[in-house]
């Protein structure tokens, strides 16, 4: 009887538990002052929910002097990985005016505390991307990452074996003096080595013919190698943002290479 009542004893205890980590409320394992605090260029308004279902409200971002607005994410948790090694969870978002939307599937190595994101789709609109690099834009970039995964710490974004890929659709560039129509451009970018990424672009349609190579390390631009090439006639003006860039010139093909 009385290991039958300690039995009982230690099954009630661990329901006990589990039912109140399954109702502790996500805020309190991720406060919002703490994390606005520790990351300054990263703020959230809220966070609701549990740790397998929630949201976090009103994502903004700090750069080159914008505060730009994210939008909403929400996660649900994955309960076909609750006894695997992986767990997983489905994360979405909707940005302000849907100028920026993503699905992704997020999941935590909990064996070699790794993170990872899977089957990722991502729409952003030319306007955020030109708030965060300051290129004057229009049209949308298309992302899907097929799998990129960094060790777990809050403080390091060291990613390894990342692949994705990113179409500019209805792609414009204005040089200063007018829009230049690029039509759609392909640039796919792969990581094989931690915090190392190689950007390939190359047109897809347009009035360019585009092969260019850019090597990112440690968050800096190493190298921009390849060639831009009219396939006919183009305006002077874009002739001449095409001789500014380029560092050098053979024929009607403007070449690159830069390296630092």
């Amino acid at each position: 009887m009385k290991i039958k009542t300690m039995l009982m004893i230690v099954v009630l205890v661990a329901i006990i538990l589990i039912v109140m980590v399954m109702l502790l409320p996500v805020n309190q394992l991720i406060p919002k002052k703490e994390h606005n605090n520790r990351i300054e260029k990263l703020t959230f308004t809220d966070i609701s929910g549990y740790w397998w279902s929630g949201e976090i409200t009103n994502i903004h971002v700090v750069h080159r002097g914008y505060r730009m607005y994210l939008g909403d994410v929400h996660w649900q948790y994955d309960w076909s990985t609750l006894l695997s090694a992986r767990w997983c969870a489905d994360i979405n978002n909707v940005g302000l005016e849907r100028a920026i939307t993503f699905n992704s599937r997020a999941c935590y190595h909990w064996i070699d505390k790794r993170a990872s994101i899977h089957q990722t789709a991502l729409a952003v609109d030319a306007k955020v991307v030109s708030q965060l690099t300051g290129l004057e834009a229009k049209g949308q970039w298309l992302v899907n990452i097929s799998q990129a995964e960094w060790l777990y710490t809050l403080s390091s974004l060291e990613v390894q074996n990342l692949y994705g890929e990113a179409v500019w659709k209805n792609a414009q560039w204005h040089n200063g003096e007018q829009w230049i129509k690029l039509g759609e451009i392909l640039s796919t970018i792969d990581s094989k080595t931690a915090s190392v990424f190689e950007l390939n672009t190359i047109d897809v349609d347009g009035p360019l013919e585009i092969d260019i190579k850019t090597i990112v390390s440690q968050q800096q631009v190493t190298s921009i190698v390849g060639y831009v090439e009219p396939y006919a006639a183009i305006t002077s003006s874009l002739s001449d943002s095409l001789s500014l860039t380029s560092s050098h010139t053979v024929g009607a093909r403007y070449y690159y290479d830069y390296r630092w």
